[in-house]
């Protein structure tokens, strides 16, 4: 699934049989003031990774224990 100027959610198969899911988002621009961006990074983009994590681990578990 692709978000328009944010990133995708992507689902790939591996060799064993198992599924991989992986989240790409766009970081940053490079017109950005290097103070601009480090204040996006952690105000932003740290606590955001933060929940991604944990967002991304429970979507593991629920899908391990369905199968």
């Amino acid at each position: 699934m692709v978000l328009q100027y944010w990133g995708a959610f992507v689902l790939e198969p591996t060799a064993d049989g198992k599924t991989r899911f992986i989240i790409r988002t766009n970081v940053g621009n490079e017109n950005t003031a290097a103070w601009a961006a480090a204040f996006d990074m952690m105000a932003f983009e740290l606590p955001h990774f933060i929940m991604e994590r944990r967002m991304m681990l429970r979507i593991k578990r629920l899908a391990e224990a369905q199968g």
